[in-house]
C-alpha cells in the first residue's frame, strides 16, 4: 500500500486550484487532496471503479452537496469521465507514477516469491513471459499446494499401513497373481537353499530407464509455455502414479519366484515413496529381462541414474554381484 503521493510545489499557485478555492473555498482544495491520498490506498490506477458522487464525498468527508463537488471537480478537470461514466483522476499516472505502480510492483513480487516456493511453476511462467501474478492468483497457487500436500499425507499413511500388512495377506495378494514362470512354485524357497531361477526372456536390446516423474529434458519443450491456470497443475505431477506396497509385493513374488521377506518393509516403504510406478515397472521388466536374483539387484536397477541416455548395465550387474 501506498504511504505517500507527490503534489507540485506550483499546486497552490496553479489556475485550476485557485478556481477551485473560488467555487467551492479551501474545504473543496482538501477534498481534492483527500481524493488523491484516498486514490493512492484504494485506488492505485486512478480509476474510481463503482464510485458515485456520493461515494466520492463520503471518501473526501465533503460536507455540501455530493453532486455539486464532483460537477467541479469535472469542469475543471481535476477528474474525468470516461465514456462508460466511470469517474478517472486526471492524468494521475504521468503525476504520480510511484504510486499507480504499486499493483505492478506488488505482482512482480508475488512472483519472485514464488520462485522460492515453486520454483518450476515459475519458471515455466518465466519462459512464458509472465513477470508478475495477482494476489487472487497467488492464493490459487497457494490452495492447490495446500491440497497436494494433504493428498501426498493421505497417500503415504496409505502405503505405510498396506507394506505393514500380514505376510498373509501379501501370500493372498500373490496367489492372485497369473505365474508365466514355468516350474516355479508359488511357495516360498526353503532356507537356505536359493531362490529358483527365473527364465529369461528374450530381449533385442536393452533400454534405458525413464526418467524419474517431472523431469524436463530438451526434447519435452515445445517454446510454447503455459498459461497460469496451467501452471497449476504442474505441481501435482509428484502425486500421481504411486506404485501401491500390494502392487510392489506381486510384482516381486512375479519376478523372483517368491514372497518378499518382511524384512524389506523398510527398504520397500522409503522406495515407494522416492520413485514413480513407471520408474518400478521398468525396472522389474529390465531386471527380469537381465536375469537378475535378488532384491539388491533390483535396487541397483532402480536407483540407477545414468549421466547419458545409455545405461550402463555392466558397471549395475558388477555393483549388484550379477
Amino acid at each position: 500500500m501506498n504511504t505517500d503521493i507527490r503534489v507540485s510545489v506550483n499546486f497552490f499557485e496553479h489556475p485550476k486550484t485557485i478556481k477551485l478555492q473560488r467555487r467551492l473555498g479551501y474545504e473543496g482544495v482538501v477534498c481534492l487532496q483527500k481524493l488523491w491520498c484516498y486514490a493512492a490506498r484504494l485506488r492505485p490506477d486512478g480509476i474510481l471503479r463503482g464510485m458515485d458522487p456520493e461515494d466520492i464525498a463520503i471518501a473526501v468527508q465533503w460536507h455540501g452537496a455530493e453532486e455539486e463537488l464532483v460537477r467541479v471537480l469535472v469542469e475543471l478537470r481535476w477528474l474525468d469521465l470516461d465514456d462508460e461514466g466511470v469517474y478517472i483522476l486526471h492524468q494521475w499516472m504521468e503525476n504520480n507514477p510511484w504510486a499507480s505502480g504499486t499493483e505492478t510492483r506488488g505482482d512482480s513480487g508475488r512472483f519472485s516469491k514464488l520462485a522460492q516456493v515453486l520454483p518450476e511453476v515459475h519458471r515455466r511462467l518465466s519462459k512464458q513471459g509472465v513477470s508478475g501474478i495477482s494476489k487472487k492468483q497467488y492464493e490459487e497457487i497457494k490452495q492447490d499446494q495446500r491440497i497436494l500436500n494433504q493428498t501426498l499425507v493421505a497417500k503415504t499413511a496409505d502405503t505405510q499401513r498396506v507394506v505393514d500388512d500380514s505376510q498373509s495377506g501379501c501370500l493372498a495378494d500373490a496367489q492372485r497373481v497369473p505365474n508365466d514362470l514355468p516350474g516355479v512354485s508359488l511357495a516360498p524357497s526353503p532356507s537356505p537353499s536359493p531362490s529358483p531361477k527365473t527364465k529369461k526372456p528374450e530381449s533385442s536390446s536393452s533400454s534405458s530407464l525413464p526418467p524419474p516423474a517431472g523431469t524436463k529434458t530438451d526434447d519435452d519443450d515445445d517454446g510454447q509455455g503455459v498459461r497460469l491456470d496451467e501452471a497449476l497443475t504442474l505441481i501435482q505431477a509428484n502425486a500421481e502414479a504411486v506404485m501401491p506396497a500390494r502392487e510392489f509385493h506381486a510384482k516381486y513374488h512375479e519376478c523372483f519366484g517368491v514372497l518378499m521377506p518382511p524384512a524389506l518393509n523398510e527398504e520397500v516403504r522409503r522406495i515407494l515413496g522416492r520413485y514413480p510406478r513407471d520408474r518400478l515397472l521398468a525396472a522389474f521388466m529390465v531386471t527380469a529381462e537381465k536375469g537378475g536374483k535378488s532384491f539388491s539387484y533390483l535396487k541397483k536397477v532402480i536407483e540407477n541414474e545414468p549421466s547419458s541416455r545409455k545405461t550402463d548395465w555392466d558397471a549395475i550387474e558388477a555393483a549388484a554381484g550379477a
